[in-house]
């Protein structure tokens, strides 16, 4: 969970929205119409926040926090200092000549699940895009591990990525949808990657549902030691097993994460 708390001005807004659309939605959603809809429910969401819950107050802050879902998506909150308000039970569309009303429409149109606090001045929904997890290239989950790592902290962060990994493919809700597993991971942070890592990736290997494991921007020593390890195609000095060998095609090296979700929405 990330959290950033912005100013209760309109400029405070914009820089925040051109922030999160660069670093969390854009690498989240390769499709441009996922992306642009996941852009404007956040949009949707600080200006009620900005306007109707601070009553443009520049005294007042917004808070906004976010995680990464399992299977792709976003959940998102944006919190104001306002009294809050009661959320209507059926949200339907506003009266043409309504003046308010349409922001909160448009995010429960649009969002997968909206909810609010008891004190009505906190909305969180949960948007997942109609073409990030399931397309006409492939039908399953898209999952992209390590988005939010940064370098400064990537030698703690490795073991949550690994923690997340294990979960993802044990994860008994996943597995019994029967859907196959798309896993690109964010290699870049990483200039130091233990052996314990290669051997999470190894264990997914035969499960059947996974199909691709992505390590994208890895560096250079991170890709060299994954070539001598067979993880990647290389010039291991020891040869897999049989069984290992026939299941090594899902691991495949990208230069970038772009490279990685190009593969799978250009097929």
């Amino acid at each position: 969970m990330r959290i950033k708390e912005i100013e209760n001005t309109e400029t405070a807004m914009d820089d925040f929205q051109d922030f999160f659309e660069r670093e969390a939605i854009t690498p989240r959603f390769p499709n441009k119409d996922d992306a642009d809809m996941a852009a404007s429910l956040l949009s949707e969401a600080l200006i009620n926040a900005w306007e109707h819950g601070n009553c443009k107050d520049p005294q007042k802050r917004i808070f906004i926090s976010w995680k990464y879902l399992w299977g792709g998506g976003l959940e998102i909150s944006v919190r104001d200092e306002g009294d809050g308000f009661a959320p209507p039970k059926n949200q339907g569309l506003p009266e043409a000549s309504a003046r308010r009303g349409r922001g909160i429409f448009i995010i429960s149109e649009f969002a997968e699940s909206v909810r609010y606090n008891d004190r009505g001045n906190e909305i969180t929904f949960i948007f997942r895009g109609e073409k990030t997890m399931e397309n006409k290239y492939f039908s399953g989950y898209m999952v992209v591990l390590g988005l939010d790592i940064k370098e400064d902290n990537a030698r703690e962060e490795i073991r949550g990525l690994r923690e997340n990994l294990v979960k993802l493919t044990t994860d008994a809700e996943i597995l019994k949808k029967q859907k196959d597993i798309y896993i690109l991971i964010n290699m870049v942070p990483f200039n130091v990657v233990s052996s314990t890592f290669f051997g999470d990736i190894g264990a997914t290997l035969d499960i059947e549902q996974v199909k691709l494991i992505g390590l994208c921007g890895m560096q250079p020593t991170v890709k060299k030691i994954a070539k001598r390890m067979n993880v990647i195609q290389g010039d291991s000095v020891a040869s897999p097993t049989e069984s290992i060998e026939e299941l090594l095609y899902k691991i495949q090296a990208f230069d970038t994460l772009q490279d990685g979700f190009n593969l799978m929405i250009e097929g």
